[in-house]
């Protein structure tokens, strides 16, 4: 993968976290505090998976890339 496509592609990630955020927070505003409370754990979790995902894949690219050569 090139360095301008990994740049776009980083990018298109970063808008649409900034969008996502911005939804998630009118969503907060009408919630109450334990329903805050369950959210935030579950974007805990979710945090945590997606960077074991991420660690994952790049193992992967990084084995395959390592046999390519």
């Amino acid at each position: 993968m090139n360095e301008i496509r990994q740049y776009e592609m980083i990018e298109e990630i970063r808008q649409n976290q900034i969008l996502h955020n911005k939804q998630l927070d009118e969503k907060i505003k009408g919630m109450s505090e334990d329903e805050k409370d369950l959210l935030y754990q579950k974007i805990i979790m979710d945090e945590k998976e997606v960077k074991r995902k991420i660690e994952r894949d790049t193992k992967l690219y990084n084995y395959f890339l390592s046999k390519a050569n």
